[in-house]
C-alpha cells in the first residue's frame, strides 16, 4: 500500500530539518493553514491531488501534487526563501524510503507570486512520484 496521504508530513520534515530553510522559518511550516497572527516568514503545505497508476499486474505508483506557499513581509525574503525551499525539495534522482513511503522523484511544475494583506506570497507547485 502506498501511504501517499502521509506525504505532507514528510515534506514538512524535510523543510524543518533543512538548515537553509530553518534560518528563515525555524519550524513555522504548517499543513493547510497558518494560525492567524503567525509571524513572518512561514510556509504552508497543501496536497492538491493524488493520481494512482495501475497496470494489469496491479497498483504500482502514485503521483502527488503538492503546493508549497511561502509567505513573508517583503519581496526579497519571499523569493529567497522560495529558492531555498526549491533547493531542499527538488532534486535530481531524489530518493527517500522508509517503512511508510517510497519517494522516487520530485520536481517543481510551476510557480506563482502574489501579494495579499501586505504579505508577499510565492506559491511553488511540486509533483512527487511515490513508488
Amino acid at each position: 500500500m502506498k501511504n501517499t496521504l502521509l506525504l505532507i508530513q514528510y515534506v514538512r520534515k524535510f523543510l524543518v530539518e533543512d538548515e537553509k530553510v530553518k534560518q528563515y522559518v525555524k519550524d513555522k511550516v504548517y499543513p493547510l493553514d497558518a494560525l492567524q497572527g503567525t509571524s513572518f516568514p512561514f510556509i504552508v503545505l497543501t496536497r492538491q491531488s493524488i493520481t494512482p497508476f495501475n497496470s494489469k499486474d496491479g497498483h504500482y505508483q502514485e503521483e502527488c501534487a503538492v503546493q508549497v506557499t511561502v509567505v513573508a513581509n517583503n519581496y526579497t525574503d519571499s523569493v529567497e526563501l522560495a529558492n531555498k525551499v526549491r533547493e531542499c525539495l527538488e532534486c535530481n534522482n531524489y530518493r527517500y524510503k522508509d517503512d511508510e513511503i517510497n519517494i522516487v522523484d520530485c520536481m517543481m511544475t510551476g510557480c506563482y507570486e502574489s501579494m495579499y494583506n501586505n504579505a508577499y506570497i510565492e506559491q511553488l507547485d511540486f509533483n512527487y512520484v511515490i513508488g
